[in-house]
């Protein structure tokens, strides 16, 4: 069981991964889909819940390594032992969660309100919250959000449908502008970012 655990954490995490990339790695292995909600407390932004729709065969990997009963499902000890092993790793990727404040990046050192589930048949799904150093009042200072791996191991894509959501803002106080792909290089080659997402509010 150690040896799967510590193959499914290589697998996760691009990291432990020992050299330089080379053409053969500079693909994703993991394909998330993501649905981002931006979290409001009156006027002010206090954080953003994510949920992570896992690619069929990574959700067979993440089953066959922690659903212990085999019963298809994730129980509570099941999800707590996934965040147990996985979490301090995905922490020193910041959980792929760049927020940006005036254009300067918020450090993401931790997340909250984790949960996993199995969707459909076999599809696993993670639902996490970051929460902001202190609550920002959009009006004023503009926000940029974007999910995505530096690594590209991991390739994030929006939701289809839906894939923003604004949760605890006054109504049509808020909206969000979905930015272009940006082409950036990561891990030494040019890799297409997925699209960030920008709050627009009215400003006082």
């Amino acid at each position: 069981m150690a040896l799967l655990r510590r193959s499914f954490l290589l697998l996760l995490v691009p990291a432990l991964l020992a050299g330089a990339p080379s053409p053969a790695r500079a693909h994703p292995h993991v394909w998330i889909t993501n649905t981002t909600t931006l979290l409001f407390q009156g006027d002010k932004l206090t954080g953003v819940r994510l949920e992570w729709t896992f690619d069929e065969l990574f959700s067979d990997t993440l089953l066959r390594e922690f659903d212990e009963n085999k019963n298809r499902k994730l129980d509570p000890a099941e999800v707590q032992q996934i965040q147990t092993e996985t979490f301090p790793y995905l922490k020193k990727f910041q959980f792929f969660t760049h927020i940006l404040l005036d254009k300067k990046k918020v450090p993401v050192t931790g997340v909250h309100d984790f949960s996993a589930a199995v969707i459909g048949k076999d599809t696993v799904r993670y639902r996490l919250t970051v929460r902001l150093p202190e609550p920002v009042d959009p009006r004023r200072v503009p926000v940029t959000v974007n999910i995505f791996d530096e690594t590209y191991y991991v390739d994030f894509v929006h939701e289809k449908k839906d894939p923003v959501r604004i949760e605890g803002a006054s109504a049509g106080a808020c909206t969000y502008r979905m930015g272009k792909s940006i082409l950036s290089v990561i891990s030494g080659w040019n890799m297409l970012v997925p699209t960030p997402i920008y709050l627009e509010c009215a400003r006082r």
